[in-house]
């Protein structure tokens, strides 16, 4: 019966991991409808309803481990926590109630993923969830093309797979990608799986016309290249950074300087399809309300600011398409301010994580949180309800913020057994 029941509960997980990806979401949300938007379709309501009382119930069953994960990222909740109080404020207050709830719930999904799986079971389950979606968009987009609604009129040919977007398609590329080189073990097999993972991916990023993914790709690999050298002695690691400074600062200033040829060599114009005016505009908007902002969601949806970038834009803008600014925007100041701090905490764990714990699997929080830094700059999915992007920041944090020796990790070069984890597992606090 307990097999069964851990069966069906990683049935369960693997179900919700696809769901957040947003795979043919395209074909229930028209996301060209702002009311489709702010009121929310009702299939997908009743399916997250139902998610979030499944979730409740299974997090009830470890709720020690649960409030110690909760105690020990007291800024991440009270990041979610302002999220849910920024109600009283809002420029629609039962819009943020009802999305601060769902993100409420998703964060809950992703405390009990951590707390519940081992690093190790987590990258096999991703493994699993995210192959399957990126197998079935490649199906859908050989065989069955046209029949997924998208957005990107501008590029015709490009593949979008399950989503309405190309550069979705391609996230979730990269993201599988990243899962499938953390997981592999180093060994013959497993180089022949990266090789052939690199090269899929290579294929579908060019399919989709996707150059976001493929600068995002390449700098996750450079990334992965460089955890290894926390585990150095500390001469070493200075003696990296500063050879990685020296390298990095010419490099930056050329990107800068020379922006305009850089993004027309990359087939893109310097105002990054025109989020440079809309950044401009929307930190404009933040002055106006600097420190508690306009209240979670409700910017797009319900300001006279956003209204006024709209016009000056001449297109509905969903959102800022930079992270930072959404949250600025949406919590002002004070909610930038505690996402910033959870996430240099987070950030500061999965290092120590890395240099404490055996096993190519646990550069896996790094190199997750490296991917959000890195899309934060673009795209907003900090803090965003219903989407394995949220779930698995939360994941990350809980998961480096268990001490030591609190849920073993198998090495790479062992039996592939894996020990029991500790089923109330004792957190970290800071």
């Amino acid at each position: 019966m307990n097999v069964s029941r851990r069966y069906l509960g990683d049935i369960f997980t693997i179900i919700v991991l696809i769901l957040a990806t947003g795979a043919l979401q395209s074909l229930i949300v028209d996301s060209s409808s702002s009311k489709a938007i702010s009121e929310g379709n009702p299939f997908l309501q009743i399916v997250w309803a139902c998610v979030y009382v499944t979730v409740t119930i299974r997090a009830a069953q470890q709720s020690r481990a649960i409030l110690e994960a909760v105690r020990s990222n007291k800024l991440l909740i009270g990041l979610v926590l302002l999220a849910l109080l920024s109600t009283a404020w809002s420029a629609d207050p039962g819009l943020t109630l009802r999305r601060s709830m769902a993100l409420l719930a998703t964060t809950l999904f992703g405390v009990d993923f951590a707390v519940r799986y081992s690093i190790r079971d987590q990258l096999r389950l991703l493994a699993i969830a995210l192959g399957s979606v990126v197998l079935l968009s490649v199906v859908v987009q050989v065989f069955f093309p046209g029949q997924i609604p998208t957005v990107d009129v501008m590029y015709p040919d490009a593949w979008v797979g399950l989503f309405g977007q190309k550069n979705e398609f391609g996230r979730i590329v990269v993201l599988a990608t990243l899962v499938t080189l953390t997981a592999v073990r180093k060994s013959v097999g497993g180089i022949i799986v990266a090789v052939l993972a690199m090269l899929a991916a290579l294929g579908l990023i060019i399919a989709a016309e996707s150059m976001t993914s493929f600068v995002a790709l390449a700098g996750m690999i450079v990334v992965m290249q460089f955890a290894p050298t926390l585990r150095w002695s500390a001469g070493i690691r200075r003696a990296v950074q500063v050879i990685g400074a020296v390298v990095a600062a010419p490099t930056l200033y050329a990107l800068i300087h020379y922006r305009d040829a850089v993004t027309e060599l990359m087939g893109r114009n310097a105002s990054l399809t025109g989020r440079v005016k809309i950044w401009g505009l929307s930190i404009a908007s933040i002055a106006l309300k600097p420190i508690l902002g306009y209240g979670y969601s409700a910017f797009w949806l319900a300001s006279p600011e956003a209204m006024r970038i709209d016009v000056a834009i001449n297109w509905t803008v969903p959102h800022a398409h930079n992270a930072y600014i959404e949250l600025a925007l949406e919590l002002g100041l004070v909610g930038l301010g505690l996402y910033v701090a959870a996430y240099l905490v987070a950030l500061k764990r999965s290092a120590t994580y890395i240099r404490m714990e055996g096993g190519n699997s646990s550069k896996w929080p790094l190199i997750y949180l490296c991917f959000v830094l890195l899309y934060s700059f673009t795209e907003n999915y900090v803090l965003a309800p219903n989407t394995i992007f949220w779930m698995l920041f939360v994941a990350a944090a809980c998961t480096v913020s268990q001490p030591v020796g609190a849920l073993e990790l198998v090495d790479d070069d062992d039996d592939g057994s894996e020990p029991e984890a500790d089923s109330s597992p004792s957190f970290a606090t800071s």
